[in-house]
């Protein structure tokens, strides 16, 4: 990853900002391969009914708010929102996160999508947002 620097204990604490502004679970994903990516961080969502279990899972991009976010493929506010691309009913809203020599991971936040609408749909954007441009930051990219 980087020198002196471990991207996971960084991120950590934009995840948790993420999960506890939302109330979902949030994320922090890598590429594995040119097509695929893999959860190695993770926030549980506050809710009984919440996205659980995916860290450490590996998963094609194509299609999925992560692979476009990985992309720099992302809607004017840094984000991108995809819905029922992995499971039925989840949507996710990601956003890259950059260092100095480009996109390194993606924060997103994953929850239900009848909660994923509307307001709670425009809170996880914003929290998304920022909480990946803090983390871009913190990794020494200056937009």
């Amino acid at each position: 990853m980087f020198v002196g620097q471990s991207l996971v204990r960084d991120a950590q604490p934009f995840l948790d900002q993420s999960s506890d502004l939302t109330g979902e679970s949030a994320y922090l994903a890598v590429a594995e391969a040119t097509t695929s990516a893999v959860y190695v961080a993770a926030s549980p969502g506050h809710h009984a009914l919440r996205h659980s279990g995916w860290l450490g899972h590996g998963f094609q991009c194509s299609s999925t708010a992560v692979g476009a976010a990985l992309a720099g493929d992302v809607d004017p506010d840094g984000v991108i929102v995809r819905e029922a691309t992995l499971e039925p009913g989840i949507t996710a809203v990601s956003a890259p996160v950059r260092s100095r020599s480009g996109i390194v991971a993606a924060i997103s936040v994953v929850g239900p999508s009848f909660r994923l609408t509307g307001a709670g749909l425009r809170q996880a954007r914003r929290a998304t947002s920022a909480n990946a441009l803090s983390l871009s930051s913190t990794l020494g990219y200056s937009a």
